[in-house]
């Protein structure tokens, strides 16, 4: 779908530098090489763009035709061949100017071609006696290999040949091997044309592994024959042709090796033909050149194997009267070969393809080398119009309306001369300018699906590029670099330009500028040579000849290989990435690979863009190979549905959303204020049922368009990204019912059911209600929800027949509810509620119905109970009513408790049932000794005591046993010792002072302050520690921030920190919180738990070395503020204790110690919370960025005091 159109031509005239005639061409980089011969005297003069004639060597050596030479830019030296075998270096030193004779041969020299990658030289010798030989040379000229050609050779034809792959069975091996046996098949036998003039030729393929000699072999009449042969790298033949009938001279391989191309002369039909061949030699299929072409004198194929250029013989011109060959360019595409483009040749001219710029042509006669720079364009608009040129064939494809394959047309015209520009409007006109001079203006017919030319322009000057102005007007670029207007018939001159490279629309191309078409006043200046533009306002983008795509002179992506504009919209395509840029903004920002929002697309390697349809909402792509591909970008496809809903076209938008699996959420996300207003114009619009249940169950409670569908048109790429992985801000709570509950209203019943079964939560029951009344709704219920969750539904709502329609519509089995169902009915209200739910396993639901049931006896009801653990439930429905089951239901529950180890509510239980004793024992397991004491009597009082004391001081409930100690034991030395444990120091400087225990009491005191004292040092030692710690992880951290996660061992110099074949998790995973950053395994969901336990224990462990070890730290310091805070309280006590003792030596340690714990936390709180920004920020499971809440600095306690 894409033309070789005429970009920049540019001559080279020899005739002022040198009187001599041009002989030869040869280009090494950007310097031209050109050999100059008249008689002896042979000159060599090198030529670059940017200095002209830089250098020129010439000497008088030989009157001896010169066959070939080669240039070397880097080595300033030029390389001769002559026809009689001398080999000559023309150095171009600075003050050398002589030629060396590297190399002779005594025999005449053919032909000579050097391997691509100069380092081989293949020359083809002969004499009178020998025939031909091929010799290998290298570089420097010394002998490699060589090989003489005999009719011995012909015989490797016969001979199958491998190719490097597969089975002989499945490879081609010639159209004769694999026929239909009922046709005759006449094999040819390589008869010799009229026209060979026994010449030879030479081809290297492009990787310089193989050569193709094409000679003809005439030792005898039986022998004569012309063939291609093989030959590997080393000289050693690999293959030879099959015999083909009229084989000529001229041989071209295919640079990428595909194809080996040979020409033919004509048969019957006096039609010449180009064969080609695979390596094997084996012929696989043919190009037909038109009828009446010149003798084909050379093939050449483009360096990236594009185009392959058939050159012909010289012809009359009637315009002009001079003889001038033509050149035939072919493009392959689809295996469909197009003959593009027609170019005239200089007279008398050599035509060779530049070896380093695919697609410029190079032709030289004895004056003027000629260089012709050609592009492949797409001639399409953004309604789709396509058309393609073959030759005079011109074939037109709506893509818009018919997606026609290639290398078929919707519709096809035949012209008188062939066609060398084509373009198309923006209706359904196209327009051709032809070779002689013809412009012609064609029409499409959709529906006679038929090309009609309209009108005719005969020019005197051959067109060079020919458009379609926004008026309608056809402007046309001639070859003499004017620049003409048709229209209505009539023609007018607009102005003389430069040579325009591209010429579209209202504007034109030269070198590097933009000019308008009606004024000639410059748009813009790229600074470099431009393919294709767009100007959008005061804006203009360019494609760069280097693949850059240019935004007013600045660049903006790099690796472009095509683009295309829309009103909205600049499409381009990379290696395999279709990518959009906004055209209403004022900074247009190219998205990146890896975006995943609306403007990056992931198409097939080297697709190039053909068209671009927005009322379709489609992209036309066309792979390598040619064929076409339609695409639906969620770009363009996301605006219609905005436009769409922008209209109130919910029908439309909800259609594209269907068939473009567009989440339906968008509708109402858009524009939630808008679609609550219109919600019946809404319904009304989207028709059926189907559609509306289709929309209703597609609703979530997420703002689509903060998350999946950001418009990228409106805020910048930054913030899209940021708002496409924030589930945060895209989450919209109670959306969907408060969605359902507003529409409701106007939906029919079917869709209302649908309604309450998809709220959140789903409201079954009412769903189940509604439905009730028609079988239909209820199968349609049953659509929405498991079949067995309506069933415990009905159940539950105690409607068995409700249940059995359930049943039957679900088709259950029969057996599974038929004897449940029939039972119920023969029982009463309570006992059929009681089994349902027994049914149903709602057992607190059974409950009150067993109660309630007045058939129910005490012992089921206590059975039941019992059962299923349903004391407290029971027991509350039981109290007030009087029967007899409540205190037996006491008791169970009471030793249920005891079993539990719940003493205190046991002990309430059996108080309740008037067991005084049970309730004791009870309360003294529990350590409840107040409620004990007060059930005892004065008998058993003291043995009570005890045991309370012994559960007190085992529990360490100390200030407990200090009070039984002292006032119902008497024990006041244990009751003193007790105090002071439970750091009651009043009670125990009372207790003491009352019955003169001050022993006692100072032995307790310094058993506290040592305590105290132990503390206070621990938590000293721990500020001091963890501080040293913590500034050691945070200069490492800086220092070396891959080695953070393992401080103590640095990484070895040798080791990748990148991810290994087994895991892809880095060096750098140590800063996510995500487990496992692999693919999913069978085995993913248990690993990826068990190491998410394993990272929940390292950060409550705090292991030295991981990233969670400042974390830990942090948090151990304000556990530690928490600790001393608690104490405080005690500790003040105990100092104020000290004091009233006199033990004032203990009182001032503990004051200091503890008032410089407070003052060393105090100066370093700080120093510990200061977090930078960069340590708060985590990566959840799914890899995206969330930022923790930075730790609040706790406040410290007050200091103590004496």
């Amino acid at each position: 779908m894409r033309n070789l159109v005429p970009y920049v031509v540019s001559q080279l005239n020899c005739a002022d530098e040198c009187p001599f005639p041009l002989v030869s061409v040869s280009i090494d980089e950007s310097t031209v090489f050109c050999c100059f011969q008249e008689g002896p005297i042979i000159a060599v003069h090198a030529w670059t763009p940017s200095s002209s004639w830089i250098a020129a060597v010439e000497i008088e050596y030989a009157e001896d035709k010169v066959v070939c030479i080669k240039g070397n830019a880097f080595a300033h030296s030029c390389v001769i061949v002559l026809e009689n075998g001398d080999i000559l270096e023309a150095d171009f030193a600075q003050g050398c100017e002589q030629m060396t004779v590297l190399h002779s041969f005594n025999k005449k020299v053919w032909t000579c071609e050097w391997s691509p990658d100069g380092e081989i030289v293949a020359v083809v010798l002969s004499d009178e006696q020998a025939g031909f030989e091929l010799v290998l040379l290298s570089q420097s000229f010394e002998f490699l290999s060589s090989h003489t050609f005999s009719d011995t050779d012909l015989a490797l034809a016969e001979k199958h040949v491998t190719v490097g792959w597969g089975k002989r069975e499945t490879q081609f091996q010639g159209k004769g091997m694999k026929r239909d046996p009922t046709v005759q098949y006449n094999p040819q036998s390589g008869v010799v044309s009229t026209m060979d003039d026994a010449s030879v030729s030479v081809c290297w393929r492009g990787d310089g592994e193989f050569l193709v000699v094409n000679a003809r072999l005439d030792y005898s009449e039986r022998t004569t024959r012309r063939a291609l042969f093989v030959f590997t790298r080393d000289g050693q033949l690999s293959s030879v042709s099959e015999p083909v009938d009229f084989l000529l001279p001229s041989v071209a391989w295919q640079p990428s090796g595909q194809f080996i191309a040979a020409a033919c002369a004509p048969n019957d039909d006096k039609q010449y033909t180009i064969q080609l061949f695979e390596r094997n030699g084996l012929k696989r299929t043919e190009i037909s050149l038109p009828i009446g072409l010149q003798k084909p004198t050379s093939l050449q194929w483009s360096s990236n194997s594009a185009v392959l250029a058939v050159n012909t013989g010289t012809e009359n011109s009637e315009e002009s009267g001079t003889s001038e060959g033509l050149s035939y360019l072919f493009v392959m595409k689809n295996w469909r070969w197009y003959l593009k483009h027609v170019t005239s040749e200089l007279e008398n001219a050599v035509t060779r393809w530049h070896p380093e710029q695919p697609y410029t042509l190079v032709q030289h006669n004895m004056e003027t080398v000629k260089f012709s720079t050609y592009q492949l364009a797409s001639q399409t608009n953004d309604q789709g119009l396509a058309a393609v040129i073959d030759y005079t064939e011109v074939g037109v494809t709506p893509l818009g309306f018919a997606n026609v394959p290639p290398p078929m047309s919707f519709a096809n015209v035949s012209l008188p001369a062939p066609v060398q520009s084509v373009a198309c409007s923006g209706e359904d006109r196209v327009v051709a300018a032809l070779i002689d001079g013809t412009i012609c203006d064609i029409k499409l017919d959709l529906e006679e699906e038929e090309l009609t030319i309209v009108s005719e322009y005969k020019l005197l000057v051959r067109p060079r590029l020919v458009t379609f102005a926004a008026n309608g007007d056809i402007i046309v670029s001639l070859e003499t670099n004017v620049l003409m207007q048709l229209s209505n018939g009539q023609a007018e001159i607009l102005r003389e330009t430069d040579q325009i490279s591209v010429l579209k629309g209202d504007y034109y191309l030269c070198k590097s500028q933009l000019f308008r078409v009606a004024d000639g006043s410059i748009v813009s200046d790229f600074s470099q040579p431009v393919l294709d533009f767009f100007v959008s306002g005061p804006d203009t983008y360019a494609l760069a000849r280097n693949g850059s795509l240019l935004f007013n002179s600045r660049v903006l992506a790099q690796g472009v290989t095509s683009m295309f504009a829309t009103s909205t919209h600049l499409l381009f395509t990379t290696l395999n990435k279709l990518k959009f840029i906004h055209l209403n903004v004022s900074n247009p920002v190219v998205p990146g690979d890896d975006e995943i929002n609306e403007q990056c697309r992931e198409i097939e390697r080297g697709s190039l863009l053909v068209s671009v349809i927005p009322a379709n909402m489609s992209v036309v792509l066309q792979a390598p190979r040619g064929n076409l591909e339609t695409i639906y970008p969620r770009m363009l496809v996301l605006n219609k549905i905005r436009e769409c809903v922008a209209s109130l076209d919910y029908s439309r938008a909800f259609i594209e959303c269907k068939t473009h699996r567009i989440d339906m959420n968008l509708l109402y996300d858009l524009d939630p204020k808008q679609f609550e207003s219109n919600v019946q114009l809404v319904v009304e619009q989207l028709r059926s049922e189907a559609n509306i249940d289709l929309f209703l169950s597609s609703l979530e409670d997420v703002d689509v368009t903060l998350t999946k569908y950001v418009d990228t048109g409106k805020t910048s790429t930054e913030d899209n990204t940021n708002a496409a992985d924030s589930k945060e801000q895209g989450k919209r709570p109670e959306k969907v019912n408060q969605l359902l509950e507003f529409i409701a209203p106007f939906i029919p019943v079917t869709c209302q059911i649908t309604a309450l079964a998809l709220a959140h939560p789903p409201k079954l029951a009412e769903a189940l209600e509604l439905a009730s009344a028609s079988p239909e709704h209820v199968k349609h219920l049953l659509f929405l929800s498991d079949a067995q969750q309506m069933y415990r539904v009905a159940l539950t709502a105690y409607n068995p027949r409700l249940a059995l329609l359930v049943a039957q519509q679900a088709q259950m089995d029969p057996k599974e509810y038929l004897p449940f169902l029939k039972a119920r009915d023969s029982e009463s209200e309570y006992l059929s509620k009681f089994n349902i739910d027994v049914y149903l396993k709602n057992y607190n639901r059974a409950l009150p119905n067993l109660i309630n049931d007045p058939e129910s006896s005490d012992s089921s009801i206590v059975e039941f109970v019992k059962h299923h653990e349903l004391y407290v439930e029971a027991l509350q429905l039981l109290r007030g009513t009087g029967r007899e089951c409540e205190s037996k239901l006491l008791e169970m529950q009471a030793e249920l408790l005891l079993r539990s180890s719940n003493y205190v509510k046991a002990g309430e239980n059996y108080e309740a049932l008037k067991d005084n004793q049970k309730a004791i024992d009870a309360y003294v397991l529990g350590g409840e000794w107040r409620r004990a004491i007060a059930l005892t009597d004065s008998e058993n009082r003291k043995e009570v005591a005890e045991r309370l004391v012994e559960v007190n001081e085992m529990n360490k409930h100390y200030e407990g046993a200090a009070h039984i100690y002292a006032y119902f034991l008497n024990n006041y030395q244990k009751a003193v010792e007790c105090y002071c444990q439970c750091n009651a120091f009043d009670d125990a400087v009372m207790i003491s002072r009352l019955h003169n225990l001050n022993d006692v009491l100072e032995t307790g005191l310094r058993e506290s302050f040592s305590s105290f004292q132990e503390l206070i040092s621990d938590c000293t030692q721990q500020v001091n520690s963890q501080l040293k710690r913590l500034r050691d992880i945070r200069l490492k951290r800086d220092e070396n921030v891959l080695g953070f996660d393992n401080l103590d061992n640095d990484f070895a110099d040798d080791v990748s920190v990148a991810g290994t074949e087994t895991t892809n998790a880095s060096a750098y995973t140590r800063y996510t919180d995500k487990s496992s950053t692999g693919t999913a395994a069978t085995n993913a969901t248990r690993r990826t738990l068990k190491n998410q336990r394993r990272q929940e224990r390292k950060k409550v462990r705090g292991k030295k070395g991981s990233v969670y070890e400042e974390d830990y730290l942090i948090a151990s310091t304000a556990r530690l503020v928490e600790r001393i805070t608690t104490n405080r309280k005690d500790l003040q006590a105990l100092i104020s204790t000290l004091a009233r003792t006199n033990l004032l030596v203990y009182t001032n340690q503990l004051v200091s110690g503890y008032n410089a714990l407070i003052a060393l936390l105090d100066a370093n709180l700080d120093e510990i919370y200061s977090i930078d920004e960069k340590s708060l920020i985590r990566y959840d499971a799914s890899g995206h960025e969330i930022k923790v809440e930075k730790p609040k600095k706790p406040e410290l306690p007050e200091t103590v005091h004496v």
